[in-house]
């Protein structure tokens, strides 16, 4: 049985091409390699096989995804969140959203807002910040609240950025 020829590895160069020729160089007859019936095709993880083909993040069965809103949403209130009354402030209300969801990257999402976000005077300002920023204290943001003490603008802004957040839609 014939012994296969080791690859001699040769060093990472950013400034040779992967023939080892520098950019822009002539291929040479012996190298050279007829690319016009191909087409470069770079890989997708997203593609799909077919149209009606399901998404990762959408692929649970409606009976799935019906439990874990149930659990994330238990009375239509949010689980994952704290929210603070700084009545001192422009922006009054402070929310943060807690839990393990998906690409939290090890921020901490929060969400500063007047008591009618969506007037056009009023305050909305959503932040992510690399530490949690009510703990260990969260005196700075003002008294510990309910959801169900929100003014109902805050309530529909919050539940909308955490029904987002965590791909409840």
């Amino acid at each position: 049985m014939p012994r296969r020829q080791q690859q001699q590895m040769v060093p990472f160069d950013p400034k040779m091409d992967l023939r080892g020729k520098p950019p822009g160089a002539a291929a040479s007859a012996s190298t050279s390699v007829n690319t016009s019936s191909r087409k470069f095709r770079p890989f997708n993880h997203n593609m799909r096989k077919s149209p009606s083909a399901p998404t990762r993040n959408r692929s649970h069965s409606p009976v799935v995804q019906a439990a874990r809103r149930a659990r994330l949403l238990p009375n239509g209130k949010p689980r994952y969140v704290r929210c603070y009354d700084g009545p001192q402030t422009a922006d009054r209300y402070t929310v943060v959203f807690s839990g393990h969801y998906a690409n939290r990257d090890g921020l901490c999402r929060y969400i500063g807002m007047s008591a009618r976000p969506y007037h056009p005077q009023g305050i909305c300002s959503r932040e992510d910040h690399t530490s949690v920023i009510d703990h260990p204290k969260h005196s700075h943001l003002g008294k510990k609240i309910r959801f169900d003490q929100l003014p109902e603008d805050c309530q529909k802004l919050v539940l909308e950025d955490y029904l987002d957040i965590w791909q409840l839609h």
